[in-house]
Order: structure tokens, then sequence, then C-alpha cells
């Protein structure tokens, strides 16, 4: 295995999908590859859009899964294998309800509370061993149903949000490749009190 690091931001293709609440990890990924000046680009043989840009003097792939959410787990297979990348080099962000908009949370591990697509990545990895970056999108009202919240486009105020948190948790990138998670929060923390609070059942 090699010690290439890879970030699967987690959403479905398509354009009337593009701007929802459910593609906050491709929106993820997009923007590190703006910021390196780069694009990702389809790579029909994985399965996924995809682009290697160098982070602290290390390759690291970026990856849309196009295999539509719930089936995140068989592109996440294909990129993994097909560079000899070990699944606990893996960085998988991703959206989620159980966090108010604009909200981070950072975890070593653990099960996929409920996320589809995050499913799908242990079903076909077979361990629970890879870094997840959640991005909050809060909870509709609690007669609502939430397939059409996640698929709806957020309102402007809560986009701000969401792109600052993006913005927040990018900028503390370097420090979560590393391992060194507590950087990464304090990081976090100085840019907002309600942002990058790890879940402290997970060392």
């Amino acid at each position: 295995m090699t010690d290439t690091r890879v970030i699967f931001g987690l959403g479905n293709p398509g354009a009337q999908y593009r701007n929802t609440r459910h593609n906050c990890g491709f929106r993820f990924v997009e923007q590190i590859a703006r910021e390196h000046q780069t694009q990702l680009k389809a790579n029909p043989r994985l399965q996924s859009d995809l682009v290697r840009v160098t982070i602290n003097d290390a390759p690291v792939w970026l990856v849309q899964p196009m295999t539509y959410m719930n089936r995140s787990g068989y592109a996440f297979h294909l990129v993994t294998h097909y560079y000899d990348i070990e699944p606990g080099n893996a960085v998988v962000v991703y959206d989620d309800l159980d966090l108010p908009v604009g909200n981070v949370r950072i975890r070593r591990s653990g099960g996929a509370g409920g996320h589809n697509g995050v499913s799908d990545i242990i079903a076909h990895s077979t361990t629970h061993n890879f870094l997840r970056i959640r991005l909050g999108i809060g909870r509709p009202h609690r007669s609502a149903n939430t397939i059409p919240y996640v698929l709806s486009v957020p309102s402007a105020t809560d986009q701000i949000l969401i792109n600052q948190a993006i913005e927040d948790t990018i900028d503390a990138l370097p420090e979560m490749l590393t391992g060194n998670l507590e950087k990464a929060m304090t990081k976090l923390h100085s840019r907002g009190n309600q942002k990058g609070s790890e879940d402290q059942s997970v060392t």
C-alpha cells in the first residue's frame, strides 16, 4: 500500500443536484481543486471524477464518486484498489443532518450515523477506520421529510454558513492529513466557537 491520501467528497452527479445540501462533499473537493488551480476530470473506469494535488508535499487524490450517493462505496473500492491506497488513508466528507448548519465535526472512525453513502463505503471497504469530516446542514421541521430537504438548495443564509464551514475546514486540512487533529480542532475553534468540536467518544 502507498502513503498517498485520498479525499472523497460525497454527493450525487448531475446538474439537478449540484447545489443541494446533499452535495456538500462534492463542493468541498471542488473548492480544494480551485485553490490548487485545477479541475476534477472524469475517469469512467473508476466511476469517479478526480484529480491529484499536493498537500503537505504529499500526493492527495480528490474524488467525487459518480455512482450516486447510495453506491459511493463502489467508487471508493475502485479508486483505493486502483491506486493501492489503504482505506485508512482516506478522508470522507459528507453532509450531516444531526449538526446545525455550518457546524463541523471530525471523527477518526465509527459507524455511518445513518448516512447511506458512508454506510456503503464501510460495506465495500470492510473497515470503519477512515477519517470523516461531517458538514452540518441541520434538520427540517420535525414534520418534514428529510429526503426532499437534503435534495433541496439551502437558503442564502444557510449557504453562506456552509461555504464558510467548507473554507475553514480546508484551512485545517493539512493538520488533519498528518494526524494532528488537535491542532486542526484548535484552528477550527479559532474561527468560531460552534465549529470544529470533535466527537469526544472517538479517540
